[in-house]
């Protein structure tokens, strides 16, 4: 697995979008594919706390582009920064339990380019 994008189980692509990019690496064997129970029996997220408001949250070991998200805790209302690959039960529980509403920003970037991928606010 390379970047860790998720597609619908009844809408996965041939090939993916991200990967398919000409600047993306992908190893000489070719895409693969997983699923988030395969990924959750030998992946987890840990978080790290950075400050009093900001967290890290990382999956381990290393999955994909081994990207993290950052979860910032404001008065106005929770943000998660970009994305992991496994947004497991036990993640979202914690997410819950710092309460106020989640503003979800997802990014994917490419050497300097940035491609927004979703903005929305969860009630």
């Amino acid at each position: 697995m390379v970047c860790g994008t998720q597609f619908p189980l009844n809408n996965v692509p041939e090939l993916c979008i991200i990967c398919n990019d000409e600047r993306q690496y992908i190893p000489e064997s070719g895409q693969t594919w997983t699923n988030l129970v395969e990924l959750s029996k030998s992946h987890r997220v840990i978080i790290n706390k950075i400050d009093d408001c900001l967290y890290e949250l990382k999956t381990v070991p290393v999955f994909g582009i081994g990207q993290r998200a950052l979860f910032i805790l404001t008065h106005d209302g929770n943000i998660l920064w970009d994305c992991i690959s496994l947004l497991d039960e036990a993640t979202v529980e914690w997410i819950k339990s710092k309460g106020c509403s989640l503003w979800r920003y997802i990014q994917y970037c490419i050497q300097y380019e940035v491609y927004v991928c979703d903005v929305q606010q969860s009630q």
